[in-house]
């Protein structure tokens, strides 16, 4: 029935034709004041006697246009004594909305009183009245009124026949507002996605009514999220560390909940953190870092998954893009080797070219079997540390090695700078990821000048020469002693 479920203003006017103050008087009261198509009303007839004799009162009729009454007949009412007053209950029964009378007839022993009672029933729809525009995609805090000229309807629920929470609201009054929690998602381009509906359930007196009202509300689009990642470097070396701060912005009407921020180089190496709450409007800033190993260009991914209030999730990504140098941040440099005897002193600086600090930093040389160690500790970006061993060189404290120096060993081609005259330096370390690197570089130490043995070719010419001389000496002598 939806002439039923709609809600009507009736404008009740009752006519009570004066009366000489030697008769009766007559009031009707109608309850509720406003009718509706279909309702039934609560009402009362009371005859009062204003005069100072008994009156009898033999019979009522109603005699109705349009609508119904019950009871329509009543008799035998009785004696009115002077001043007193009866009251007789009925009920209208409204169906069409439009002008309705009813007239009464009072019969008495003193004659007949005529009474007529006019009824405008009027169709008048409540309407659902959103306060505000909703946003797609977005958990809308959907506010609205019930608008109605019918002033006497109470206990109003408003149910969304939609997705919503809660699913029913009730009002006070008409000048109440009410809302619901709803997620907007359909495509504004579609119109009969756009409609929301209601069904708006009240009393008027004691009739129940129910009617479905139709809004087609304003839709905007949700601004989202904005995710503003930021490296401080366009290149790094490998095995440094990088920092990478994402932040997060709310531009949502909404908040945003269980927000996973997740960063990675490739899928073995991803790093999440978490924000509990973004308000809407509000941003939110969390650090990553990363020690990319692949040379050259490297996209780090970032990922950002959030919930709304309905626990609905949302993806969105970007990527930020670092070049990686092949060259590790530690650095060996100014090396210097100096002899004094039969000890080699060799010293250099270990630099951090790298943007990080380096922590945990122990140098290793190795010389002629001997293994020492130098442990530096800290090096931070853009420092360098100082180091010195100091190593006695066996061939000369121990005398020539002939087998060593030998023409045949420097004639096969041994190098003796590569065999036991070079120290090899290895640095490890830590970076700020707690990651191990290392580099080894070799160290040439030049051979004690006592031991450095003369070509081959230079030893004929010497003996030669010897030769030569001794022969011009023996010769000399021998002329002379003739």
């Amino acid at each position: 029935m939806k002439l039923s479920k709609i809600i009507i203003t009736a404008i009740v006017l009752i006519l009570i034709t004066p009366i000489s103050s030697s008769q009766l008087t007559v009031n009707v009261q109608i309850s509720p004041s406003t009718l509706l198509p279909g309702d039934v009303a609560d009402c009362v007839l009371t005859i009062t006697n204003p005069t100072t004799k008994q009156i009898k009162v033999t019979g009522i009729d109603f005699i109705p246009s349009g609508i119904r009454v019950s009871p329509n007949s009543i008799s035998e009412i009785g004696i009115l004594s002077a001043g007193s007053s009866h009251e007789i209950p009925f009920a209208i029964t409204t169906e069409n909305p439009g002008r309705h009378t009813v007239e009464a007839k009072i019969y008495t022993t003193n004659g007949t009183i005529s009474r007529l009672i006019m009824l405008n029933v009027e169709d008048r729809s409540p309407k659902i009245l959103l306060v505000n525009p909703l946003v797609l995609n977005e958990v809308n805090t959907l506010r609205f009124k019930v608008v109605n000229t019918v002033s006497s309807i109470s206990e109003v629920q408003v149910e969304a026949l939609f997705d919503a929470e809660p699913r029913i609201v009730e009002l006070t009054d008409l000048t109440s507002e009410g809302h619901f929690e709803y997620l907007p998602v359909s495509d504004t381009s579609e119109g009969a996605d756009n409609i929301l509906q209601f069904e708006i359930s009240y009393y008027n007196g004691n009739n129940f009514h129910q009617v479905i009202d139709t809004v087609y509300p304003t839709y905007r689009e949700s601004k989202g999220i904005v995710i503003n990642s930021s490296v401080p470097y366009q290149s790094v070396n490998i095995k440094d560390v990088i920092p990478l701060n994402v932040k997060v912005s709310n531009l949502r009407e909404d908040s945003i909940y269980s927000v996973k921020v997740t960063a990675f180089i490739d899928d073995s190496d991803k790093k999440t953190k978490e924000i509990s709450t973004i308000n809407t409007m509000k941003d939110s800033m969390v650090s990553f870092k990363f020690s990319p190993n692949n040379i050259d260009l490297n996209k780090i991914k970032i990922e950002v998954k959030y919930r709304d209030k309905f626990n609905n999730e949302y993806t969105v990504a970007e990527e930020v893009e670092i070049t990686v140098l092949d060259e590790k941040p530690i650095t060996i440099s100014n090396i210097d080797t100096e002899r004094k005897k039969d000890t080699i002193t060799i010293s250099g600086d270990i630099s951090n070219i790298g943007k990080s600090t380096a922590y945990n930093v122990l140098l290793f040389m190795e010389f002629q079997g001997k293994t020492k160690t130098f442990y530096l500790g800290t090096i931070d970006s853009s420092d360098f540390d100082s180091f010195e061993f100091e190593f006695t060189d066996r061939w000369t404290a121990n005398g020539t090695n002939p087998n060593l120096y030998s023409n045949s060993n420097l004639n096969s081609g041994l190098d003796i700078s590569n065999k036991e005259m070079r120290a090899f330096l290895t640095v490890s370390w830590n970076n700020e990821l707690g990651e191990k690197a290392e580099i080894t570089q070799g160290i040439d130490v030049e051979p004690s000048a006592t031991f450095q043995p003369a070509h081959s070719e230079n030893l004929i010419y010497v003996g030669a020469a010897i030769a030569v001389f001794i022969i011009a000496l023996v010769a000399f002598i021998w002329i002379k002693s003739r």
